[in-house]
C-alpha cells in the first residue's frame, strides 16, 4: 500500500507518524498520550473530557452536554468548530460535522508526508430535524463506526417515523394511556421532541435529565417545546393522561401513570418485549454506511465499535466496493512490523512515549502492561530498557525493576 501512518486499538484509536501521536475518543487516561481528540458527548465517547491530557480537543456543544452529567472537566481543553483546521505536533487535523448529535464531529488527520486519516466516532448519514447529515471527505484510511454495519439494519425514512411517532401518541392518548417514549437522552429524546412539536400540539413532557440537555441544545439555536417532569403542569397533564412522556432508557415510569410505552432505538428494529418498537438512530445505517465508506474513496477501512458488525461490515466493503478492510480491534497495526533494530528502536521510542514525565518512578510490570497493548514483547520491552538505560536516557531507581527518566 506503501502507507507509512499506524493505527491501533488501544482503548481508542491511536494514530502514529514517525514523529507525532494521537487518541481518538480514549476509554481510559495514558499518560503516553499528550493530544486527545474527542468526537461527541455519548459517555462511550467523551470519557477522555476528563482525563489530563495536555491538549484534548472537542466542540463547545460537547463539553457543556457532557456536563449534564458530570461537571468536573480539568484543564486542557481545546474548543473546536467544524471547518476549523490546526496542528497537534506533525499532524494536520480538520473537523467535520458528523450528523449523530449536537455538537458531534469526526476528525481528518494528516501527517507530515501527506497521508490521511479519517476516524468517524459516531456518524448519521441523514438530515435530521436537529442535525445536518454528514458528508464523506476523501481519505487513505478510514476507521469507521460499525454500531450498524449489517444489511439487516436498515432504517425507515425520517418521513416515516415522524408518522409513526404522531400516530401512535394520538392513538395512545385516545385509549386514555399516556404515550411514553424510552431513548437516549442526548440525540433521540430531541429528535423526539422537535417530531411531536412540528406534527401535533400534544404537550411533551420530559425526564429532569433528558431537559437539562434540552436546554444546551436550545441554547445552541434549536427550539424545543416541553414541559419538565418535576414540574406541577407535568403533573397536572400526566394526571389527565394529556401529554406524552419522554425518558431516558432506563428511567422509571412515574407512579400511577397508565402509560403505552415504546422503545426509540436503531435497535428496536428487532424488539419483541411489548413496548413499540420506532426505529429512530442518530447512527447511519448499513447503506449509509456503505454511501459514505464509497464517497471518501479509502485504500483501506478499519471498522470498530460494532462487535461482529465489524467483521460483517469489513466483509462487505471488500466484496461490494473492491476496498481492503478488517476491523481494528483484530489489528496491532495497519502496516507491516518492523523488525530487527528497527523494532528495538520502535519499542524504545514508546518505551519513551510511556516515562516522559521526568520525576516519576515507573515500574516495570506497568510500562510493559503498557507496551503489551502496543504490540511489543516483555522480552522486546526488558531489551529497550537496558539499551535506555545503557545509552543514559533512563536511570534504574533502587530497585532493578524501578525506572525514571534522567
Amino acid at each position: 500500500m506503501g502507507l507509512t501512518l499506524k493505527v491501533r486499538w488501544n482503548r481508542g484509536v491511536e494514530v502514529e507518524s514517525s514523529e507525532s501521536i494521537l487518541i481518538l475518543d480514549p476509554t481510559v487516561y495514558d499518560p503516553s498520550y499528550e493530544y486527545a481528540l474527542i468526537t461527541h458527548a455519548h459517555s462511550d465517547h467523551s470519557k477522555g473530557l476528563y482525563y489530563p491530557f495536555s491538549i484534548k480537543c472537542s466542540t463547545e456543544e460537547t463539553v457543556r452536554l457532557a456536563e449534564v452529567y458530570r461537571s468536573t472537566m480539568g484543564e486542557g481543553w481545546r474548543r473546536v468548530r467544524c471547518g476549523d483546521r490546526f496542528r497537534l505536533g506533525e499532524f494536520e487535523v480538520r473537523v467535520h460535522n458528523a450528523g449523530h448529535v449536537l455538537g458531534s464531529v469526526y476528525y481528518e488527520v494528516v501527517s507530515g508526508n501527506g497521508e490521511t486519516l479519517v476516524y468517524t466516532g459516531d456518524l448519521n448519514t441523514v438530515k435530521t430535524l436537529t442535525m445536518e447529515a454528514a458528508k464523506p471527505t476523501s481519505c487513505d484510511v478510514l476507521v469507521i463506526d460499525a454500531t450498524f454495519g449489517s444489511p439487516a439494519f436498515i432504517f425507515p425514512s425520517r418521513e416515516e417515523l415522524s408518522v409513526e411517532v404522531s400516530k401512535w401518541s394520538i392513538d395512545s392518548l385516545r385509549e386514555g394511556k399516556v404515550p411514553v417514549f424510552q431513548t437516549d437522552s442526548i440525540g433521540n429524546a430531541q429528535e423526539i421532541i422537535s417530531m411531536l412539536n412540528t406534527m401535533t400540539n400534544i404537550p411533551v413532557v420530559t425526564h429532569p435529565r433528558i431537559s437539562g440537555v434540552n436546554k444546551v441544545y436550545e441554547s445552541s439555536g434549536h427550539r424545543l417545546e416541553y414541559i419538565d417532569l418535576r414540574s406541577a403542569d407535568a403533573s397536572e397533564l400526566l394526571s389527565r393522561r394529556a401529554c406524552t412522556l419522554i425518558l431516558p432508557k432506563r428511567g422509571r415510569l412515574p407512579s400511577g401513570v397508565k402509560a403505552n410505552l415504546a422503545l426509540a432505538s436503531g435497535w428496536a428494529l428487532y424488539l419483541k418485549d411489548g413496548r413499540k418498537p420506532i426505529p429512530l438512530s442518530d447512527h447511519a445505517d448499513f447503506n449509509g454506511l456503505l454511501e459514505f465508506i464509497e464517497g471518501c474513496k479509502p485504500k483501506l477501512v478499519l471498522t470498530f465499535h460494532g462487535g461482529r458488525r465489524s467483521r460483517v461490515l469489513a466483509e462487505y466493503v471488500k466484496k461490494r466496493l473492491g476496498v481492503e478492510a478488517r476491523p481494528i480491534e483484530f489489528c496491532e497495526s495497519v502496516f507491516p512490523e518492523t523488525k530487527g533494530k528497527d523494532r528495538l528502536r520502535a519499542c524504545e521510542k514508546e518505551v519513551l512515549r510511556t516515562v516522559r514525565i521526568r520525576g516519576f518512578l515507573y515500574k516495570f510490570r506497568w510500562i510493559y502492561q503498557n507496551l503489551k497493548a502496543k504490540g511489543f514483547s516483555k522480552s522486546e520491552v526488558e531489551r529497550a530498557l537496558e539499551s535506555l538505560v545503557d545509552t543514559g536516557k533512563l536511570e534504574v531507581h533502587g530497585r532493578e525493576d524501578v525506572f525514571k527518566v534522567k
